[in-house]
C-alpha cells in the first residue's frame, strides 16, 4: 500500500484482528500489530480503528469499496455515509448516464 500510493490518498485506517500470525503474540520477539501500523503510517496524522471483525479471516464483517464513511477512532465507530446496495434500476440508471 505504501509503495503503490495508497496511504497517501487515505483519512483514515481501519485494520482487523489478527488470526493466525506467528510472533505477535510476544512482542519480546516481533513487534506488536499497532507497532506495524504505526510504522507504516509513519508522520501521517490519521485516525486508526483496530481490532475490528473485518479482512481476511473470520468471523469478518463485508466492507463495501467505493463509498464514503466517517471513522471515529476515539468513540471506536466506522458509520457508512451512504447506501451500500443500490435497487437494480438505480445500477442500470447509472449506466445509461
Amino acid at each position: 500500500m505504501r509503495h503503490a500510493g495508497i496511504l497517501d490518498r487515505i483519512a483514515g485506517m481501519v485494520v482487523g484482528t489478527p488470526r493466525d500470525i506467528h510472533g505477535l503474540e510476544d512482542p519480546d520477539v516481533s513487534p506488536t500489530l499497532a507497532e506495524i501500523v504505526l510504522d507504516v503510517l509513519g508522520d501521517r496524522d490519521i485516525p486508526v480503528l483496530g481490532n475490528v471483525d473485518v479482512g481476511h479471516a473470520g468471523p469478518n464483517l463485508p466492507m463495501p469499496v467505493g463509498i464514503r464513511a466517517a471513522l471515529d477512532a476515539t468513540q471506536r465507530t466506522l458509520s457508512l455515509l451512504e447506501p451500500a446496495v443500490r435497487q437494480a434500476s438505480e445500477v442500470g440508471d447509472d449506466q445509461h448516464s
